[in-house]
C-alpha cells in the first residue's frame, strides 16, 4: 500500500495550487488547479483502487486521475469523478477503458493475465467561484490486488480477546434504502464509536455515487470520512492478520464479504451474493475454534447486530477490502 501525505504531496508538478498546512489547495484567485504526480514504482499488480482525504463543499470538488503503466506503455488516465461531500458528488464515470486496463467504479482492473507496476495520479481542485472556500487535500493512497499472491496463515491463534464496543446499528431499520445501505451504515458505526455521530441516512446520502446510483463505492466511503477530520483510506490486506494489527490499536474497520448461501457463513441472516460490509470488532476463542466479532448491519434490528462467525468461514467470505477509519495523530 502507499499512504501520500504531509511532505509527500510536495514531489510533483502545480498548477495553480499553493501547498500550505500540509495540504494542497488552489491559490487564492484561481478556479481550478492541477496537481501531477512523479511516477510511483510499485509492486506488481493486476487490481488499484485509490483513496482521498480533503475538504469541499457543494460549491467546489476533488477529482482524482489515475494512469498505470505495463511494462513501457502507460493506460489512459482513469478518473473517479468529481466529489463533492454531502451528497453533492457528480459520481463515477462509466464506460473507462482502454488497452490496459479498464474501471470499474472504484477499481482499476488490469485486463487479461497482465500486470502493471508503476502509477501516476492527478489531483484537479475546483470551485465555482472564486469567492468561494477553495477545495483542499492532505492524502492520497493507492492499495493493490497483487499479480503474484503469496500464502498466508489467516490466523495463529489469540491469546487476548478482542471486543471494541462499536455503537450497534442496523440499516433494517431504515425506510425503503435499508436493504441497498450496508456500507454506510458500517461507516456510521465505526465514526460514531470515534465520536462523530450522524445518522444512517445522513451518512447514506452523502456517500451515494451519484454516477453508478450506489451507495458502496469504496472510495467515496473513505472520502466521507475523510471531510469528518479522520484519516481513512481503502485498504487490500494480505491475511486477516492485518485486521488484528489494526483492532489491537482500538480501531474497528469496515470489511467486505460475499457468500452464495447463508450456510456459507453460520448465524449470518442472508446470503450476500453481490457483496456485503460490515465491521469487524474483535476477536474470541470458544471450544477451541476462532470466531471473528463483527457488527452486521443486515440484522433486522439494532440489538440484534452484534454477531459472531467461525472465523475459518469468515475468511472465505472476506474480499481481504476494508475500511481504515481513525483519528488524525
Amino acid at each position: 500500500m502507499v499512504i501520500i501525505k504531509k511532505e509527500d504531496l510536495l514531489k510533483g508538478r502545480y498548477e495553480n495550487l499553493i501547498f500550505n498546512d500540509n495540504k494542497i489547495m488552489l491559490k487564492e484567485k484561481e478556479i481550478r488547479g492541477i496537481y501531477e504526480s512523479e511516477v510511483l514504482n510499485t509492486i506488481e499488480f493486476k487490481e488499484l483502487i485509490a483513496s482521498w482525504n480533503g475538504h469541499t463543499t457543494q460549491n467546489s470538488s476533488i477529482e482524482i486521475q489515475v494512469k498505470i503503466r505495463k511494462g513501457d506503455v502507460w493506460s489512459r488516465w482513469f478518473t473517479y469523478g468529481k466529489w463533492s461531500d454531502r451528497g453533492y458528488n457528480k459520481g463515477s464515470v462509466n464506460g473507462q477503458r482502454d488497452d490496459i486496463a479498464q474501471m470499474a467504479i472504484d477499481v482499476i482492473k488490469v485486463k487479461s493475465l497482465d500486470k502493471c507496476s508503476a502509477l501516476k495520479y492527478k489531483i484537479i481542485l475546483e470551485r465555482t467561484n472564486n469567492n468561494f472556500e477553495s477545495p483542499d487535500i492532505r492524502l492520497v493512497s493507492f492499495t493493490f490486488n497483487p499479480y503474484n499472491k503469496t500464502s498466508k496463515q489467516e490466523f495463529d491463534g489469540f491469546d487476548i480477546e478482542i471486543d471494541i464496543d462499536v455503537p450497534m446499528r442496523s440499516q433494517k431499520t431504515v425506510p425503503e434504502i435499508g436493504g441497498i445501505i450496508c456500507s454506510p451504515t458500517s461507516l456510521s458505526m465505526v465514526m460514531e464509536y470515534l465520536g462523530v455521530n450522524e445518522e444512517i441516512v445522513e451518512v447514506a446520502a452523502g456517500v451515494k455515487d451519484n454516477g453508478s446510483e450506489k451507495y458502496g463505492n469504496w472510495s467515496y466511503n473513505t472520502a466521507y470520512a475523510g471531510e469528518r477530520g479522520f484519516e481513512s483510506y481503502v485498504k487490500k490486506c494480505e491475511s486477516i492478520k492485518d485486521v488484528k494489527e489494526i483492532l489491537l490499536k482500538g480501531i474497528p474497520v469496515a470489511a467486505s464479504i460475499r457468500t452464495s448461501s447463508q450456510e456459507d457463513l453460520e448465524g449470518s441472516f442472508c446470503a450476500h451474493e453481490s457483496g456485503h460490509l460490515l465491521v469487524i470488532r474483535g476477536f474470541i476463542q470458544k471450544d477451541g475454534e476462532d470466531y471473528v466479532i463483527v457488527n452486521d448491519p443486515a440484522a433486522p434490528t439494532n440489538e440484534m447486530v452484534r454477531r459472531e462467525y467461525k472465523l475459518s468461514q469468515f475468511v472465505k467470505a472476506w474480499s481481504k477490502i476494508i475500511y481504515v477509519v481513525r483519528k488524525t495523530k
